[in-house]
């Protein structure tokens, strides 16, 4: 148990008793409340968004100067962040071990051998 889980526990003891139990649920009349209101929902707002064109088109072309460079550098970033995850995860020793298990077991069906070996003479 480190300092700061000692330091916190009179605080979070109390509560866990009711955090613990706590499980998320939707019953299906809440669903079904969802699916049959999401519909009518998506079409009142793609008609708001098809009655003010005229309005918000000409702002984001003369804007377009301003927020076409942003959205390019949020995606690069976004790309050059995601790849340094995957790298970082990919190179894990546990995860190599589970991925080379999954390799091995899936190398070892005779399809996967044809096509990827081409064992045919």
């Amino acid at each position: 148990e480190t300092a700061a889980e000692s330091t916190a526990r009179p605080y979070v003891e109390p509560v866990l008793g009711y955090v613990r139990p706590a499980r998320p649920y939707l019953p299906g009349v809440f669903l079904a409340f969802i699916a049959v209101l999401l519909p009518p929902a998506i079409v009142t707002c793609l008609l708001f968004v098809l009655v003010t064109a005229p309005f918000w088109i000409p702002f984001l072309f003369f804007t377009a100067f301003l927020w076409i460079p942003f959205v390019l550098f949020m995606i690069a970033m976004f790309t050059a962040i995601n790849f340094v995850v995957l790298v970082r995860l990919l190179s894990s020793p546990s995860v190599q071990s589970r991925i080379e298990s999954i390799c091995t077991t899936v190398g070892n069906y005779a399809l996967v051998r044809a096509v990827l070996y081409d064992t045919s003479p």
